[in-house]
Order: C-alpha cells, then sequence, then structure tokens
C-alpha cells in the first residue's frame, strides 16, 4: 500500500511539473518555464526527498530503527496543508470544512501523541513500571491491535484530561506527561 501512494505521488510530481500558473495574469503553458518554475521551488525539494526510497535502508541497518527511517515521509504535510486551504477557499460549507478539519488535527495528534507514549515507554523498558506500557510479552499486551488501542486510549485520556491514568514515578514519565497536558489544554483551546 506504501508504494502505490509513492506512486501515485510520483504522478502527481509529474502532474504538477505540467501543471500551468498565472504570471501577472497570463496563463503559463510553456513546458520547459513551467518545469524550471516548480524544480526552483521549495515543494519540489520537499517532494523529492518525501520519495526517497528510505525503506531499502532497512536492509543494511535492520529493523531498529524503523520508525526514524521513514521520517521523511512526513515532508508530503505541506501538500495535505495547501489542499486544505484550497478547498476552504473553494467550499460552500467553509465553517463545517474548518469544523470537520479541527477534529482531524485532534485525531491526528492523538495517534501521534499514543504512538510517542510506545515509543517512550519502550525506551524506559515495557512494564518497568505501572505508567509505562506493559511488557509485551505478557500474552494480553502483546498484538499489535492491543498495543495500539490501549496507547490510543491513553493518549485520549491524557490529552482530554478526562481520565485517571496511573501515576508518573520517574522524572522522564513527569515532563512527557506535563508536556502532553499542555498539548491538550493547547488543542481544546483551540
Amino acid at each position: 500500500l506504501d508504494y502505490v501512494c509513492d506512486g501515485i505521488y510520483i504522478l502527481d510530481i509529474v502532474v504538477r511539473l505540467h501543471t500551468g500558473f498565472l504570471d501577472q495574469g497570463l496563463l503559463v503553458k510553456d513546458v520547459k518555464r513551467l518545469r524550471e518554475t516548480y524544480i526552483g521551488t521549495l515543494q519540489c525539494k520537499l517532494d523529492i526527498c518525501s520519495i526517497l526510497p528510505t525503506d531499502l535502508l532497512y536492509l543494511t541497518i535492520g529493523m531498529s530503527f524503523t520508525p526514524l527511517l521513514r521520517f521523511n515521509r512526513l515532508l508530503r504535510l505541506s501538500r495535505l496543508l495547501e489542499l486544505f486551504e484550497r478547498t476552504e477557499t473553494r467550499t460552500s460549507y467553509p465553517n463545517a470544512f474548518r469544523i470537520w478539519k479541527l477534529v482531524l488535527y485532534i485525531l491526528v495528534i492523538i495517534h501521534w501523541n499514543a504512538c510517542g507514549y510506545y515509543s517512550f515507554s519502550k525506551a524506559l523498558g515495557l512494564g518497568s513500571d505501572s505508567w509505562v506500557y506493559p511488557n509485551a510479552s505478557d500474552p494480553e499486551f502483546g498484538s499489535l491491535s492491543r498495543s495500539y488501542i490501549y496507547c490510543l486510549y491513553w493518549s485520549t485520556l491524557t490529552l482530554t484530561t478526562i481520565g485517571e491514568t496511573p501515576p508518573p514515578e520517574r522524572d522522564e514519565e513527569y515532563l512527557f506527561l506535563i508536556f502532553d497536558f499542555l498539548v491538550g489544554v493547547l488543542i481544546f483551546a483551540s
């Protein structure tokens, strides 16, 4: 599925190389000028960096750095923000779109926080105390779906500050939780 999305993104880059633009009110269609203009933009550099096949580094480094090797995919976010901006200005219901966008942002932040909580727990040692994610060798907490749902639940409770979570035991855990509370306050203040 990742490679299909990469292929679609590459096709989109090719389309962008041939998409006209307005220059002083005139539509520019000259292919050479279109390419030169796009290649000179920051967006082109971000697009190229985001499609680099960093997955191939798994073969040399191994699977231990899996999330970091895929970090370049986040460079595509600027295109998503551009899509949101264009859609918001062209939709018949801009307020409904803004609400939908806010809900999407909240869900993404909860997801990222859940992933951060699991990574943080793994770095501190799974099951090492009551605050971190339980040990994955326990059959109840060993499956990928259970890990994700548990961390998503923990993240939702923490960011919304409506749930009772185990108290932190180490300084690092306190700092992580303080950061989460601040993010939660800022999210729901908007």
